[in-house]
């Protein structure tokens, strides 16, 4: 069921729902920006667990791009998002983004990065 979900919110990649992520992710509104990066969260995640080989993947290269902008300019709970979102597209076997998300991850420190908005969470500390 969650198969056909995901198989018809990103049809063909040219459809609404990847576009209005792509436009949300450009917000300035953080609070919209952040209910976007966990729904890309989400939907890499579960890309990446259902399809982990042979998803002819859309086009996710404007919304890849995005998150990497995330990463260099973002506060640091949507860094953690995006740097998530790019480790669970990098786990689709055969992405053509598998190479730029790890170089990606590793010039932002992804487990130090990761490790900071965890403990100031359990802190109780805003993120």
């Amino acid at each position: 069921m969650l198969k056909k979900l995901i198989e018809s919110l990103i049809g063909d990649g040219e459809g609404p729902f990847l576009k209005s992520i792509s436009r949300c992710l450009d917000s300035k509104h953080l609070d919209l920006v952040r209910a976007c990066l966990i729904t890309v969260t989400w939907l890499s995640s579960s890309l990446s667990t259902l399809f982990g080989a042979g998803l002819p993947l859309p086009t996710f290269s404007s919304i890849i791009s995005q998150l990497k902008g995330i990463l260099e300019d973002g506060e640091l709970e949507l860094k953690a998002l995006a740097s998530l979102s790019l480790l669970n597209f990098s786990k689709i076997s055969g992405s053509p983004f598998l190479a730029p998300c790890f170089v990606c991850l590793k010039s932002c420190h992804f487990l130090k990065l990761l490790k900071t908005v965890t403990f100031k969470m359990l802190k109780g500390e805003k993120v």
